[in-house]
């Protein structure tokens, strides 16, 4: 195997294998089929490793701890408007955890 841009090629597998060693191999492996890796060829090349996602643990965390702050101050303070209101954003922060949940589980 050849390629036209070594450091563009080198570069570019780094960034994309995530530092995952498995990805670095699987991804020389693919190229080492080819007998010419252009520049073309090597921004084409893709693993699942160098997949970046968002973290919305802490969201989640606090938008639980809101909800259930909310709740507790509705029943101390006697308001069944805030109490019922605080119910109904608890199902919707635990059904949006959900669907994120599953497609996190697609995701991998």
């Amino acid at each position: 195997m050849l390629s036209e841009a070594p450091g563009l090629f080198i570069g570019h597998i780094v960034k994309q294998s995530g530092g995952n060693p498995q990805a670095i191999a699987d991804m020389l492996d693919d190229s080492a089929k080819e007998r010419l890796v252009d520049k073309r060829k090597i921004r084409e090349m893709r693993h699942a490793a160098g997949v970046r996602y968002i973290d919305f643990t802490p969201v989640m965390i606090v938008s639980l701890a809101s909800v259930i702050g909310a709740r507790y101050l509705a029943i101390g303070t006697g308001d069944t408007e805030l109490y019922i209101f605080a119910g109904m954003l608890a199902a919707i922060v635990i059904s949006v955890r959900v669907f994120l949940l599953r497609g996190a589980g697609r995701a991998n």
